[in-house]
């Protein structure tokens, strides 16, 4: 356990689906971000399930890489992207937990993250992915992209989260998150959680300079 200012990370669950496995993985990370981190808030977003999502799959105009950043969220015409905008706007920190589909992503988190643009600049943000290799395909797709196209601050670490057979097609029997395996990545997620602190720390005070 370290002591941590009081950030507050997102955890987006990049699932299409209602019976997921990545509800599991997520109750096991916030579990594990309490344990080392007590002092950091956490606040899930399901992007199926949680207030104000799906979000709609159009992008309005004009698009959000023209909006100034000064003017969010309240430059979006639409009223679910000004909450997703305010709502992203409001971590020091975030984490996507995607579910490798077919080699990449879910469409619902594509989406998400293209209906915003300078909300994602500087983010300091881990990925953590899986599927039934650990989902390295998805974060080999969403690091360029986050990265990149977004230029979002990624924690270097890879946590990839093998999803044992048995889990992989049955929904009587998903992920809870309090597993024995899991334990395994134990180790793997106290250091990448370290390295977002990090981020954000380095983040936080680079703030604080431009205000000086």
């Amino acid at each position: 356990m370290s002591s941590s200012p009081p950030y507050k990370v997102g955890v987006i669950i990049g699932s299409a689906r209602h019976s997921s496995n990545t509800i599991g993985y997520c109750t096991y990370l916030t579990s594990r971000i309490a344990h080392h981190h007590p002092s950091i808030t956490v606040e899930t977003i399901d992007l199926i399930n949680s207030p104000g999502h799906p979000l709609p799959f159009l992008i309005s105009d004009p698009y959000p890489s023209t909006q100034p950043p000064t003017t969010l969220p309240s430059a979006y015409a639409d009223p679910a992207i000004r909450s997703w905008s305010a709502k992203i706007l409001s971590f020091d920190g975030l984490i996507v937990l995607a579910p490798q589909y077919n080699w990449g992503c879910s469409a619902t988190l594509k989406n998400a993250l293209d209906q915003l643009y300078h909300e994602w600049n500087g983010m300091p943000t881990m990925i953590a992915s899986l599927g039934s290799r650990g989902g390295n395909k998805v974060q080999d797709q969403l690091r360029p992209m986050l990265q990149g196209g977004l230029h979002m601050t990624l924690v270097e670490g890879r946590l990839e989260f093998k999803v044992p057979r048995e889990y992989m097609h049955s929904p009587e029997g998903r992920v809870k998150g309090d597993e024995e395996f899991l334990k395994v990545y134990d180790g793997t997620v106290e250091e990448v959680l370290g390295e977002l602190v990090i981020l954000m720390e380095s983040r936080g005070m680079l703030k604080e300079e431009r205000k000086a």
